[in-house]
């Protein structure tokens, strides 16, 4: 293998240290067909080097892959001479290089054929003309087309995916700048209809995916007719989701059968999380993971995003919803309807009823809140179902269009009943409307559970839900991943890493790349606060958090750096109860005056819809504001808290989860995992560790996220206060991102925590006076 001193990788400027060592350590995962976990802070142009790496390994391994895949279909006899292996090798290199060829001449073809319809430029791609002239140019082209013939075939494919399509449009604006790299190298976004859908009718009809699948399954539509230009000039030209919708648009075809169709063709795929984790998502979209190389993004939430797939849920309510309109459907409609289908209407009716019926079958007579767990085949024996009825069920809730007419009928029905609700009563119209689809996916749900998987029936005063929870994510994934090449999983922040190694499969090796942050040390200050200025030690946990001591040193400590601090800070605290209540005292502390004469001060609210990150921006980067957030809120992801946005973050406390029964049910499964004599020592060694700390680990991956709202670029400054004297404890240390360790250590602070604020707030002024300059 080349060393890395001998790999060039064409990035279009000199990269850093820290991704040149990216470059190289992804190009040997991808090399190894290895798993690899990739930690490389915001700023650190991770995207782009990930990107160029995988294209560099494409563009140097086409004709070897090719090659590959041809002996493989060959099934050539064992006794064939060397010499004649010799010559067949030679002729499927040469038909290799050949197909290529044809593949990188077709697509000059396409470029070519394709310039009158649009322009490029820095901002990306745009169509070239409107109206009349642009109709009369997409009918001239479109009778153009079969003059080439496209070479579909099976080959080795990038697989991206992450959690948010901002990201994945980012891929595609750094895919534009590889220039010579990317040239001949066919790149696509694969996602669902909702997200791709440019039919006005439709869109304002649909609400949910389901709803899109099958009102576009139904209908007949002029834009999936001839979808052929926009497949050409999707592969020919990197788009992004907005692209394809307006090339759609321009076109008059459909992006989603464009892209779908052109799957099998790309090189790069764009996949949202879900497309790739619901397995039957990503069989619809004919994405195949198998012998190819998957790079997952914003892996930090991989395991959750991971159960959430595999997980379903119903309530009561919904049950009897579903109920409601099973039976009036059979009234209105029961005439001209078939015994067959009547049989059927009337076992869905009475399944939804036995379930509707858990409540008084689990707890007869008693009243509880409380959570009950059992495993799949208990619970089914407690409803008195069995297996095979529910599989009937699942075949006809999918056949022909009975759900998406089910929710049509559902709607008049739910918009009569709240007609007769008083005014004042809160009206569920939109969700008992779509109780099939929400039913559908819990009865596939619970017969796709593995043996780990449980049951959670959680009741309430008038009502219960029913969850079956995805225990054993790890488990699934390596199930869904264990025939691919090559599986990178990358993100900002991957610290604690243990839950990530235990994706990787059993008995193999994990390439662990920590790159470094792009900004010098002493641009990032880093100190924990574990004492008060009396020396009593300082502990922000669910029994002392709110005390009159402790809420009296954060209000003294806020006060004091809003006079230092300039531009805004962050405060993160660890639950939404306490923010409320933290609020409610600020209104009489006797602090507020100076707090407000310095900053003003902004709250986090549970409403995901009010847009407190933008009225704070305005204010933060002028007068000064304090933001005070939630651990794992809105604002502590993918938020940019970039130069005078966050020029501190103070972390308040740790926000250690509660012990739930799904942290229970997942401590139990990796003990579980530890005791199985068939798994590697290793292995049943590191699950047994995860299950000690795990409410540990989980804590921790939410403060690293919070931490990193701070420091986007090479050339921001910010510090970070750790008010907790949980902080100072070595093993949890070693929790923390490596940088955030360094800087405690290069300012002193690592094993002399501050005792008192007056010691922090005078290094807070030297580290803020030497960056006066710069802001």
């Amino acid at each position: 293998m080349e060393s890395q001193k001998e790999r060039v990788f064409s990035l279009p400027f000199e990269p850093y240290p820290s991704q040149k060592r990216l470059m190289h350590d992804s190009y040997r995962c991808i090399e190894e067909s290895d798993f690899g976990l990739f930690e490389s802070p915001t700023g650190s142009g991770k995207t782009i080097a990930m990107l160029c790496s995988a294209l560099t390994w494409l563009d140097e391994n086409r004709i070897n892959d090719a090659v590959e895949r041809l002996k493989r279909d060959d099934c050539m006899d064992t006794n064939v001479p060397k010499w004649a292996l010799r010559s067949i090798e030679a002729q499927h290199r040469l038909t290799a290089e050949c197909t290529i060829a044809y593949e990188t001449e077709e697509l000059a073809k396409i470029r070519e054929r394709l310039s009158c319809h649009l322009s490029i430029d820095e901002g990306g791609i745009h169509p070239r003309y409107t109206g009349k002239r642009r109709r009369e140019l997409v009918s001239e082209t479109k009778g153009h087309l079969g003059k080439t013939t496209r070479l579909q075939r099976d080959k080795v494919q990038i697989i991206i995916c992450s959690r948010t399509f901002s990201q994945l449009n980012q891929y595609v604006k750094e895919f534009r700048r590889l220039g010579a790299l990317s040239k001949n190298v066919k790149i696509g976004f694969v996602t669902g209809r909702s997200h791709t859908c440019i039919n006005e009718s439709v869109r304002s009809n649909c609400h949910t995916n389901e709803e899109f699948n099958e009102q576009c399954c139904s209908i007949s539509c002029d834009l999936r007719d001839d979808v052929s230009l926009l497949m050409d000039a999707s592969i020919a030209y990197p788009m992004d989701l907005e692209d394809l919708r307006v090339f759609g648009t321009a076109f008059g075809a459909c992006p989603y059968y464009a892209s779908n169709k052109n799957v099998k063709d790309c090189d790069v795929l764009l996949v949202p999380y879900i497309s790739v984790f619901n397995e039957s998502i990503r069989q619809s979209m004919n994405l195949k993971i198998e012998d190819n190389i998957l790079i997952i993004d914003e892996a930090h939430n991989l395991l959750s995003a991971m159960s959430e797939a595999q997980s379903g849920r119903i309530s009561g309510r919904v049950l009897c919803a579903l109920i409601q309109q099973c039976r009036s459907y059979l009234n209105k409609n029961g005439s001209t309807m078939t015994d067959a289908a009547k049989d059927s209407m009337s076992a869905l009716s009475n399944l939804c009823q036995t379930f509707a019926d858990c409540k008084t079958v689990l707890l007869g007579n008693r009243i509880s809140k409380a959570s009950q767990v059992f495993t799949i085949p208990r619970f089914l024996v407690a409803l008195g179902l069995e297996s095979a009825c529910l599989h009937s069920t699942i075949g006809f809730l999918s056949s022909d269009d009975f759900c998406k007419n089910m929710r049509y009928f559902g709607m008049k029905v739910a918009h009569r009943l709240a007609k007769a609700l008083p005014a004042d009563q809160p009206k569920s119209v939109e969700s008992d409307a779509s109780a099939v689809y929400t039913f559908r996916h819990f009865i596939s749900t619970l017969l796709s559970a593995s043996l780990y998987d449980r049951v959670i029936f959680t009741p309430s005063t008038d009502d219960f839900e029913i969850e079956v929870f995805n225990v054993s994510a790890d488990e699934r994934f390596r199930s869904m991943t264990r025939d691919a090449k090559s599986i990178l999983l990358m993100s900002g922040t991957l610290t604690p890493i243990e839950e990530f190694i235990s994706l990787s499969p059993f008995g193999s090796d994990v390439i662990i790349h920590k790159a470094p942050p792009v900004f010098p040390i002493d641009r990032f200050y880093v100190s924990v606060l574990a004492a008060d200025d009396q020396g009593s030690t300082l502990v922000y946990d669910s029994n002392s958090r709110e005390q009159k001591r402790e809420i009296s040193v954060l209000f003294n400590l806020i006060e004091r750096l809003s006079s230092v601090v300039p531009n805004g800070i962050v405060c993160f605290l660890s639950s939404y109860t306490f923010l409320e209540s933290f609020q409610s005292a600020f209104e009489r502390a006797p602090e507020r005056v100076n707090i407000l004469r310095n900053k003003k001060v902004f709250f986090e609210s549970r409403d995901k819809n009010v847009d407190t990150f933008g009225e704070y921006s305005k204010v933060a980067l002028t007068t000064g504001a304090i933001l005070f957030g939630v651990y794992g809120g809105s604002q502590s992801e993918g938020v940019d808290f970039h130069d005078g946005l966050a020029r501190l973050v103070l972390l308040v406390g740790l926000p250690y989860p509660p012990e739930t029964v799904k942290l229970r049910l997942r401590r139990s499964y990796l003990k579980c995992r530890a005791s199985q004599v068939d798994l590697p020592l290793k292995r049943r060694e590191f699950y047994n560790m995860l299950s000690n700390d795990i409410s540990t680990i989980t804590c921790y991956k939410i403060v690293n996220q919070s931490i990193g709202r701070a420091m986007r670029h090479k050339d921001d400054f910010a510090a970070l206060v750790l008010l907790d004297a949980r902080y100072n404890d070595e093993k949890n240390r070693s929790y923390l991102p490596d940088y955030v360790v360094k800087s405690l250590s290069e300012n002193g602070n690592l094993d002399n925590p501050c005792y008192g604020s007056a010691k922090l707030i005078d290094s807070l002024r030297k580290f803020y006076e030497s960056h006066a300059s710069k802001t």
